[in-house]
């Protein structure tokens, strides 16, 4: 016979991320104060270790040819702390930098930044606010660059080092002077009915670079990284020894031959001696395009698709030829009934978003409570246990009043691996 749990009930309902972000919103506490002392961050792009702040250092120039440092910082608004502002919430991010060489300071800037959530559960999501500084430079010595970031009006601080080398650049003929794409900035997503990324860059020479030998050889590549880190490139394309002062280059590349799920979009610009300048900063953006060519992927699209089609249903779309399968796709979602969630997009974004939160032990789609979150969305409420000494394991209790049913999910070593237990009408 099966044990009963034993549930704490919240004095308000909670959504589906309540939990979860108790535990983000209390490590984004801890990293700040780990990071208050300023441990050093490796410059290039990486984020800064232990904390929800992510610091970058990338290299442009001015239309004089002279080098510039832009550092980038990108911090959740789960790492933030937000207060009250008219119907919904707002945290101002204030960052400062000063950048020494040989102890004499050569540059600096501020920068201030507001991330606003109409609702509580968008102060604990991983939407990203975003704050770019440019320092100027003389020279393209290395230089130390100090930062310190801070939500106005709270003590959350973070403060790091990094040592940053704008001459990897400087063997690049040419710099970044546009950017333009097809995703949406509102959105951040290719949506499932576009079936190509379009992107286009526009290149300018640097004044005085090739003017007493050619230029050094350079291709403008693009990459993709999907979630887990993995590098693709989409697009790499030599750029002629000979051509006028202003380049303007397109990237169109099938949607289907992007991974699924979340993505940044980086461009640079590498010469043969391994010199290289990035466009600053890289783009993030949601593919929601399936792939119809990849069996693997295709069969668990399909499989996600359980309360929208029934096993038969499933079971024969899961075989149908790669050619077949983009119609019969379209098919399933134009004979939804309109205005019955979800609709495709908002079914893939369950899958995106299922990924992120409960991925701790593979992937998060394939989990319990992945395949539940994609099946009937955000739960109403979650009621939840914390492991005692008298009840091993923590359990977790989702409500959908609507449809009239809770899910009891039940992790047994208090890991965070939380498996269905039962499921009852309430």
């Amino acid at each position: 016979m099966k044990a009963t749990p034993r549930i704490r009930r919240d004095a308000a309902p909670r959504s589906e991320t309540a939990d979860a972000a108790l535990l983000l919103a209390a490590a984004g506490l801890l990293a700040a104060l780990v990071m208050a002392g300023g441990p050093a961050a490796a410059a290039g792009g990486r984020p800064v270790p232990g904390t929800a702040l992510d610091v970058s250092v990338s290299t442009t120039y001015d239309a004089q040819g002279r080098p510039a440092a832009v550092v980038h910082v990108r911090v959740p608004h789960r790492g933030l702390v937000f207060t009250r502002d008219g119907e919904g919430f707002a945290a101002i991010l204030q960052v400062a930098v000063v950048a020494e060489r040989d102890g004499r300071r050569v540059g600096g800037g501020f920068a201030e930044a507001t991330a606003r959530a109409g609702a509580y559960e968008g102060t604990r999501s991983e939407e990203r606010l975003a704050c770019d500084i440019t320092v100027v430079l003389d020279g393209e010595e290395p230089v130390e660059i100090a930062l310190t970031a801070r939500v106005r009006d709270t003590d959350r601080v973070w403060r790091t080092d990094l040592r940053f080398d704008p001459g990897t650049g400087s063997g690049v003929p040419w710099y970044f002077a546009g950017f333009d794409w097809n995703v949406p900035q509102e959105a951040g997503s290719l949506a499932a009915a576009a079936d190509t990324l379009r992107a286009e860059v526009t290149l300018v020479r640097l004044p005085g670079r090739g003017a007493d030998a050619p230029p050094a050889p350079t291709a403008l590549i693009f990459r993709v990284t999907d979630a887990g880190g993995k590098k693709q490139i989409i697009s790499r394309e030599d750029l002629p020894a000979a051509a006028p002062d202003t380049l303007r280059r397109r990237l169109e590349t099938p949607a289907w031959n992007l991974p699924f799920g979340p993505l940044r979009l980086d461009v640079s610009l590498e010469t043969d001696a391994g010199r290289r300048l990035d466009l600053a900063p890289g783009r993030d953006l949601v593919n929601l395009r399936v792939d119809w060519q990849d069996d693997v992927a295709w069969r668990l699209h399909v499989d996600w698709l359980d309360g929208i089609l029934d096993g038969d249903a499933r079971r024969s779309l899961a075989a149908l030829p790669a050619g077949e399968r983009p119609a019969a796709w379209r098919a399933v979602w134009s004979a939804r009934p309109a205005g019955e969630p979800p609709d495709e997009a908002g079914h893939l974004l369950r899958i995106v978003e299922a990924d992120r939160r409960f991925g701790q032990f593979g992937r998060g789609a394939l989990s319990d409570r992945g395949r539940i979150h994609i099946q009937r969305g955000p739960p109403d409420s979650i009621e939840s246990q914390g492991m005692d000494l008298s009840y091993p394991g923590q359990w977790e209790v989702w409500y959908y009043r609507r449809a009239g049913v809770l899910y009891r999910f039940y992790d047994a070593y208090g890991l965070g691996d939380f498996r269905l237990y039962d499921t009852a009408p309430y």
